[in-house]
């Protein structure tokens, strides 16, 4: 096999693609062909706490989440998604990795051989030192072991598709809000995370997410609740996450564990738009601007001229019109009205 090949049609799926979930569910159906498996996931993670932002799910799996979970935030065990990120790994079969070192697997014996799966191949989808997302594939008693050709055909491509959602986040709308606390949304769920209630707006986004998701019904919590939830319960503090949706601004999402006798009674989740200060970090990492990009950006946002910016940053105002020009090209605007909308 080609890995290049693949590689190509991966970006023309990038092309092809109307939205993260869209490019995550035909970048599952292409790898088929390439790696065979019976079921798979596809989570898109926020980079600084690795937590789910959103998943593609085949069907047969769906029910397998909520204990996947509680294995990854409670529980030691082989092939964490944090352990693979911090490794020089970038996929990891797990039986193999059971036989070579005579481990035996808490998610193997307890989740997933209960539910027919013999194997499961994670993926951290990187690019370069930063996690985009994670995919798993799990193959059944119709399919041999993942074996090492298989980690290594996965880990070669997980730049390219890391490279596919970032150009996607990056062609995403933005809407920003400088007041965000009154679209601010809240429910509560179980400790089995389990929905109990919540406010008109809290509900609002609930069906964002599941929609974002492709969930049919209520019963079903998004992957990005259900994170946070989990993380919160097994670490007892709270925890967020931040993500976007198309056409809409960034969402925070934050879990606060409610305890009453050192025993987790229920979690509240707000969620709310973010305010402009969280983002425009974010930002910045998502375009790669440089640090001197950076500075002539906040500057351009205060409205300074090319002139008043190179007076301020202590260099020429051809060396600002060359910075100007990477940050159009990264950011995907043609004048300063667009980049300043952009970031506003």
């Amino acid at each position: 096999m080609e890995i290049e090949k693949v590689k190509n049609a991966l970006t023309m799926i990038e092309r092809k693609a109307t939205s993260l979930s869209d490019y995550q569910r035909r970048v599952l159906n292409d790898l088929k062909r390439t790696v065979p498996y019976q079921a798979g996931c596809f989570t898109t993670v926020d980079k600084d706490t690795l937590l789910s932002t959103g998943a593609v799910t085949d069907e047969c799996i769906e029910e397998l989440h909520a204990r996947l979970f509680e294995n990854e935030y409670r529980q030691e065990d082989l092939h964490s998604y944090k352990a693979l990120v911090a490794s020089n790994s970038r996929a990891a079969a797990l039986r193999q990795a059971m036989q070579l070192n005579n481990k035996t697997c808490v998610r193997w014996q307890q989740v997933l051989r209960p539910a027919g799966f013999t194997d499961e191949l994670r993926v951290v989808v990187m690019k370069e030192r930063e996690c985009k997302g994670f995919m798993t594939l799990f193959r059944g008693h119709q399919h041999p072991f993942f074996n090492d050709e298989d980690e290594e055909i996965l880990s070669q491509l997980s730049q390219t598709i890391a490279e596919g959602l970032e150009n996607i986040e990056n062609q995403l709308s933005l809407s920003f809000q400088e007041k965000p606390t009154e679209d601010t949304g809240v429910l509560t769920f179980s400790e089995k995370i389990e929905l109990m209630a919540g406010n008109e707006r809290g509900t609002m986004w609930l069906d964002k997410l599941r929609e974002r998701e492709n969930i049919q019904g209520s019963r079903l919590v998004p992957r990005p609740i259900r994170a946070i939830c989990s993380a919160a319960t097994a670490s007892l503090k709270n925890k967020r996450v931040m993500m976007r949706l198309r056409g809409e601004a960034f969402l925070k999402l934050e879990a606060t564990p409610l305890i009453v006798d050192k025993k987790i009674i229920s979690l509240a989740v707000l969620i709310q738009r973010a305010e402009r200060d969280a983002i425009f970090p974010y930002l910045i990492n998502l375009y790669r601007l440089t640090n001197r990009e950076r500075e002539v950006l906040e500057k351009v946002m205060k409205g300074l001229s090319t002139k008043e910016i190179a007076t301020a940053c202590y260099i020429s105002p051809y060396t600002v019109q060359d910075h100007l020009k990477a940050i159009f090209e990264k950011t995907h605007v043609t004048s300063r009205r667009e980049l300043v909308w952009k970031f506003r």
